[in-house]
């Protein structure tokens, strides 16, 4: 029986193996990768569809996407990604192999659907973002003409610049100014590495401003992602992939004071078809300082390199270094009598005067690595480690930029030079785990992670003085007259060895319930040690230690009001936020007493409440924005001079408040056109603020902040036809703003206006860039502790330009 069974099933068996043959001769597969068209990188997450079938997939970390098992036949493939242009092309899947396409994506010139990554540390598109949000590009850096970070960032609407002297500029955010140190309340980040330094500050001179890709400025506290100094906003630069083809670029800049500036970058893939990719360039910069007396010569240069590659179709790595080196001196400011400038009191001294000593020196060095590593660990899972590695040497020699007087009716300045070494390592980690889950209906996207920052140092310190007096040195700014070597005599302050760490954790879940509504939640923890070892000439060492801990929550939410996916349709989202950001109480590197134990370690508050409106109309030729916020800064501690010399006291004061509201619209009537204007309204005031000056008790209750403009507005125009003439011009007005923190100086508002000519002609272009068209005098920053001296900022600059690209 069973024989007769089996000779009967044969036939059905050899016709199930012909048709299973037969399927799987009917059964493709389609694979590619999805690059972004301008750049050539590869776009990660974007959903991959066909539409008749409805088989999808989402691309890897280099791009690649799998789709398998798919019929043979006709498709309409599409592919949408943040930020990019929605592709759809028809394509023919081929049975019994794979079929392979390459999908080139343009970026969405609608400015609300642009990406950025610094808000969430996940990729999401501007007009979601629960904060105001800016991108500087490296189309905009190019047409302001800017020659260092400091002067690009101009361009980024409500920001504005404290230049204290050439060096020592600080990017600053809704109002809130420096204290002390550049940048002590905004976040510096290269490629997601914080530049920040053991005083919590962060410097900018040295930044490769010539291979950014785009810069990304997230206004308001953002200490929940990103810990220490994130207070009022995060500027984070993004330098640029090797392109995809092999390009080599130069560019020659000169111009008044001497200006020779030279850059060349080479940048392509290491071989033919290979997924590796190499950036290097360099550059080198010549020039005098603006001073018209005793001005001081500058030289700086910049080496970058960046390696990019992919270690399979789940991992990727990018790899970069940067040294860069200043070299100069520091300028001696306009002096303050009986609160007005003296070059306005004697017209015989000029603004531009530096009355620093000629000796004085400033130099500095930065050795810069960076690896980051992403893996895909599923299609919703990726992990991703960022490493940041920075050398760090300052050196101030016979550096007298800190004077007093003259007094009423004199002629003599006291200059306080002073001698100071300081050498930092900078190691940074952060390691962070990014989950997709739930339906599209209601999909959370979870961010945990854990980071290490930290800054070990020393720093020597001397005192040179010729009037045994005053501790200085008389200098008389009618005809000066500086001391020779041989006539100083030296105050040694001895040296210290310091460390700061910081072990951090952070939690971030955003959830998007229909495309419409978008919630964010983020919870950070920070435990900051610090320490310090004295060493005095003739004192045994002492040893300083503390730590402290803060808990930094954030909480917005944003709603697409207008959300049609046609081209060109009126699109608006509104968004509120609460934030909670820190400083810490004290910076590894100023650790000079000892700390009481009584008293532990309390960094500032600083408390957030803001909301906002974006949208784009008229088929999104016009984008506008409004944003208002009020913060509150608490358990603020500033230093204030106490006698005559280089004497300071900590003083613990009390809170500031901030109030603004900040607007923006840009307008593109034609497509060779482009207009802007953005103004903001800050008021910043002391709330509940005491100062104790030696035994004295002053009350700022009320007064104005310092360095804190009321108005700010920026204007602007560019005309670009890709090729032949291009225009850009724009307009700048800052209100004025109080030096000191009893509002007895006022550096008074200014307009400035900036241009720029160019000429375009296949690879090759031509410009010439004007800095204060109409050479006016205007003051950016000063002495803030006591109304002693402000700076001037450059008088009109003219720069021609001349670059190729091959």
């Amino acid at each position: 029986m069973w024989g007769h069974s089996r000779r009967g099933y044969a036939p059905l068996i050899a016709l199930s193996i012909f048709w299973s043959h037969l399927s799987a001769q009917e059964l493709g597969s389609l694979r590619g990768r999805v690059l972004q068209k301008e750049s050539g990188s590869p776009i990660a997450e974007a959903a991959v569809t066909l539409k008749e079938i409805g088989a999808r997939a989402r691309t890897t970390v280099t791009g690649s996407f799998v789709l398998a098992g798919v019929p043979a036949g006709a498709y309409t493939l599409t592919v949408v990604a943040i930020g990019q242009t929605r592709y759809e092309a028809r394509i023919a899947v081929k049975a019994g192999q794979p079929t392979d396409v390459n999908v080139e994506m343009t970026a969405n010139p609608v400015t609300l659907s642009g990406v950025v990554v610094t808000a969430s540390k996940t990729a999401t598109e501007v007009r979601d973002v629960p904060a105001a949000v800016s991108v500087l590009t490296a189309a905009q850096i190019k047409q302001s003409g800017a020659t260092n970070f400091t002067e690009a960032a101009r361009a980024v609407p409500g920001v504005t610049m404290d230049e204290f002297g050439e060096n020592f500029n600080s990017i600053q955010m809704r109002g809130l100014p420096r204290f002390g140190n550049e940048n002590e309340a905004t976040l510096i980040l290269l490629d997601g590495v914080p530049q920040t330094d053991a005083r919590n500050s962060a410097q900018l001179l040295t930044l490769p401003i010539d291979n950014i890709d785009h810069v990304e400025v997230v206004k308001g506290p953002n200490s929940a992602l990103y810990g220490r100094t994130a207070i009022d906003g995060v500027v984070s630069i993004i330098t640029q992939d090797p392109t995809p083809e092999q390009r080599l670029s130069a560019t020659l800049q000169t111009g008044q004071w001497g200006l020779v500036r030279a850059s060349v970058t080479a940048s392509g893939p290491v071989s033919p078809g290979s997924r590796a990719g190499y950036l290097v360039s360099v550059m080198g910069d010549e020039h005098e300082s603006f001073h018209d007396v005793n001005p001081y010569h500058k030289h700086a240069s910049s080496l970058f390199g960046k390696l990019t590659t992919s270690l399979g179709d789940a991992t990727s790595l990018a790899v970069e270094a940067n040294y860069a080196l200043n070299r100069g001196g520091t300028p001696a400011g306009d002096p303050i009598v009986n609160g007005r400038f003296l070059s306005s009191i004697d017209p015989s001294f000029s603004a531009y005067t530096n009355l620093n000593l000629p000796s004085a020196e400033y130099n500095e060095e930065h050795a810069r690595t960076m690896a980051r590593v992403r893996r895909e660990l599923g299609p919703s899972v990726n992990v991703t480690n960022i490493f940041g590695y920075r050398h760090d040497l300052w050196n101030f020699v016979m550096d007298g930029d800190y004077f007093s007087g003259p007094n009423p009716g004199a002629d003599t300045v006291t200059l306080y030079p002073f001698t100071r070494p300081r050498e930092e390592d900078a190691w940074y980690d952060d390691l962070h785990l990014e989950a997709r889950a739930g339906p599209e209906a209601f999909q959370n996207r979870m961010l945990i992670g854990a980071t290490l920052d930290r800054n070990t140092g020393f720093v020597a310190t001397q005192f040179p003085y010729t009037d045994a007096n005053s501790g200085g040195v008389l200098i008389t700014y009618h005809d000066p007259i500086y001391p020779g070597p041989a006539d100083f005599s030296y105050i040694d302050k001895g040296s210290r060895s310091y460390r700061g760490t910081l072990y951090s954790g952070y939690a971030q879940d955003e959830i998007a319930i229909k495309r419409r509504l978008r919630v964010s939640l983020g919870l950070r923890y920070d435990r900051d040690d610090i320490s310090a070892v004295t060493h005095a000439p003739g004192q045994p060492a002492g040893s300083i230690t503390g730590s402290g801990h803060k808990f930094s929550p954030k909480a917005g939410g944003s709603y697409r009001l207008l959300d049609s996916p046609d081209p060109g349709a009126p699109q608006l989202s509104v968004y509120v936020q609460y934030s909670r950001a820190f400083a810490p109480a004290k910076a590894p590197a100023l650790l000079t007493v000892a700390l009481n134990p009584a008293n532990p370690l309390l960094p500032e508050n600083i408390t957030n409440y803001e909301a906002g409106i974006k949208g784009s109309v008229l088929h999104t030729d016009v984008g506008f924005e409004i944003s208002a916020f009020d913060m509150l800064r608490d358990g603020i501690s500033i230093v204030v001079p106490v006698g005559s010399g280089l004497s300071f006291q900590e003083s613990p004061a009390g809170r500031q408040r901030f109030k603004g509201v900040e607007t923006g619209v840009t307008v593109q009537p034609i497509q060779l056109l482009s207009l802007h204007a953005n103004y903001a309204y800050y008021n910043g005031r002391y709330e509940h603020f005491t100062v104790q000056i030696d035994t004295s008790l002053v009350d700022l209750s009320g007064l104005r902040v310092q360095l804190s403009p009321h108005h700010i507005l920026d204007v602007g125009a560019a005309y670009d036809r890709g090729t032949g003439l291009g225009l850009a011009l724009s307009g700048y007005y800052e209100g004025d703003k109080t030096l000191d923190f009893q509002n007895t100086v006022f550096l008074p508002d200014y307009v400035t206006v900036n241009g720029r000519l160019s000429y375009r002609w296949r690879s090759y272009s031509a410009a010439v860039s004007v800095a204060n068209v109409f050479n006016k005098l205007y003051y950016l920053d000063g002495e803030i502790s006591a109304p002693l001296y402000a700076f001037p900022a450059a008088p009109r600059r003219v720069i021609a330009e001349l670059s190729a690209t091959f």
